[in-house]
């Protein structure tokens, strides 16, 4: 859809965060994609809450999934209505899926 864009959320959980936005906005912004762009204060917690705020289809929406591997973090950014499989993702790290989880304990 060409209504679609970047969502990005600035909830009270990720204050610590928003320079990191920032981080991520302005190059987007000198790229030509400020149009495309915009924040939300309102938590949007799924995809499917992403979809319906921005008027488009789930697999529209850029997911991402932070997993551990060999004790490090990697992200894996795939469509809005897609998953991995384990054995997706053992065919490219070769080991086991094993998601990281969010700390908020900081909060």
């Amino acid at each position: 859809m060409e209504n679609c864009g970047l969502v990005f959320e600035r909830s009270t959980i990720q204050v610590e965060v928003a320079g990191k936005i920032d981080s991520v906005k302005n190059p987007l912004e000198a790229k030509g994609f400020a149009d495309r762009l915009t924040e939300h204060k309102e938590t949007i917690d799924t995809v499917k809450h992403a979809a319906q705020r921005i008027g488009c289809s789930e697999a529209e929406i850029a997911k991402t999934l932070s997993f551990i591997v060999d004790e490090k973090p990697v992200i894996v950014v795939i469509a809005g209505d897609g998953g991995v499989t384990p054995s997706e993702f053992k065919a490219v790290f070769h080991t086991k899926p094993m998601l990281e989880l969010a700390d908020f304990s900081h909060t």
